[in-house]
């Protein structure tokens, strides 16, 4: 008998992004990519309403209540910007334990998660039986709940925008 084993969870659930109310600014080129992006070490490029913090965080507890998990924060929060084939090398997210991805706006799924073991898989030459790459469905209007270890980057993107942030277990 097959057992899967060491999974990664991996959420997909629709929210209503002008409900989060971010407010974001001073964009610039950033990550290696040079895509276009608020994030900032200070967290000062956006902000959040109250009503838009307790959106997005009950939004994303609806996810993790699944395994247990009753009581987040929000590490930090920004957009980033996909214009003419821009992209985002391959990342994962110290530090927090959970990453979510708001899709505001999209033409065709762009995100690419890879297998935790995918270097092991690929030494091995195991990639054509044991897959490296997961690319989630999602829509405009979906957001994604993944493990902060996950590493994942963002394909040749054009005309979309996505709400990025870290979520801290309390």
């Amino acid at each position: 008998m097959k057992h899967n084993i060491f999974s990664s969870p991996l959420w997909i659930e629709e929210i209503e992004p002008e409900k989060i109310e971010l407010s974001s600014s001073n964009f610039q080129k950033t990550f290696a990519s040079k895509t276009i992006s608020s994030i900032s070490k200070s967290g000062d490029n956006n902000t959040l309403t109250k009503e838009g913090l307790n959106y997005l965080l009950s939004k994303i507890l609806f996810c993790l209540k699944e395994i247990k998990i009753n009581k987040i924060e929000l590490g930090n929060i920004w957009r980033n910007i996909y214009q003419e084939n821009n992209f985002q090398e391959i990342h994962f997210h110290s530090g927090p334990q959970f990453c979510f991805i708001v899709y505001e706006k999209l033409n065709t799924p762009q995100t690419v998660f890879l297998n935790p073991s995918f270097d092991l898989i690929q030494e091995k030459l195991l990639s054509e039986y044991i897959p490296i790459e997961f690319i989630p469905i999602v829509k405009e209007k979906d957001m994604i709940v993944f493990p902060a270890y996950l590493k994942h980057y963002v394909q040749n993107a054009n005309n979309s925008m996505t709400i990025s942030g870290n979520i801290n277990i309390l």
